[in-house]
């Protein structure tokens, strides 16, 4: 009962409040409900996290190479 009535007592806490583009991030929420997409990707995660004041780093694609991988030989492999 001590620690409860400290806990009662302690001081009110001021919670900060900030600005949220929060149509951003409603609409992409939407977008995947209505796809019955269960997980958001990369980019869109991104544009949540930038809705909620956070600077996120800059993404790209990476190109596709210009020739097909080729078989790793035996100098190529490694025994662990």
């Amino acid at each position: 009962m001590v620690d409860y009535r400290a806990w009662l007592n302690r001081p009110k806490r001021i919670v900060k409040m900030f600005p949220v583009n929060r149509h951003r991030v409603e609409r992409i929420v939407e977008r995947h409900l209505r796809r019955k997409m269960r997980e958001i990707g990369e980019m869109e995660a991104k544009e949540i996290l930038e809705a909620y004041g956070f600077i996120t780093p800059r993404g790209s694609l990476a190109p596709a190479p210009s020739r097909p991988p080729t078989s790793p030989t035996s100098s190529d492999t490694r025994s662990c």
